[in-house]
């Protein structure tokens, strides 16, 4: 399917922006559900079927992620999606298996998890600019070098 040239191009989140809460949240939860309905009739754990169901998947949120740009404003690179989908459904495994919480509580706890972890860029990249214009402060200050204190 061609871009529709009247529609604007979606601006491109850089990795210091999240993406928007509503579509993280969102999106976690539905790669819980869906890895949960993929090993839904394994009896015993199997990580090697939990590996394969967790690929596949990621690759069908990617897709529809790429497929369902146009109803959105803002887009994030391939890899981010990946990593979110699969961050969501590792982390609600570990909470389940590592830390004995039941299935509905692990997967609202790798949400948020998710969640916490998008909004922690914006936070992150703002610590970072302060701390390299304080650095870059102290470098010209007479008397100090290199940013000492």
């Amino acid at each position: 399917m061609q871009p529709d040239p009247m529609q604007p191009a979606p601006r491109a989140l850089g990795d210091d922006e999240s993406a928007p809460d509503v579509f993280v949240v969102e999106f976690c939860d539905e790669a819980v559900k869906r890895f949960r309905e993929e090993i839904a009739s394994v009896e015993e754990r199997d990580l090697v079927r939990e590996e394969q169901a967790q690929l596949r998947v990621v690759d069908a949120l990617v897709g529809e992620f790429r497929q369902s740009a146009a109803s959105r404003d803002w887009t994030i690179p391939e890899r981010r999606v990946r990593q979110l989908a699969g961050d969501a459904i590792g982390l609600s495994l570990e909470y389940q298996h590592l830390h004995d919480y039941e299935p509905e509580r692990a997967m609202a706890g790798a949400v948020l998890e998710c969640l916490d972890g998008e909004r922690a860029r914006e936070i992150v990249a703002e610590q970072e600019r302060h701390f390299a214009a304080e650095t870059e402060r102290g470098a010209h200050e007479p008397g100090r070098q290199g940013g000492e204190r």
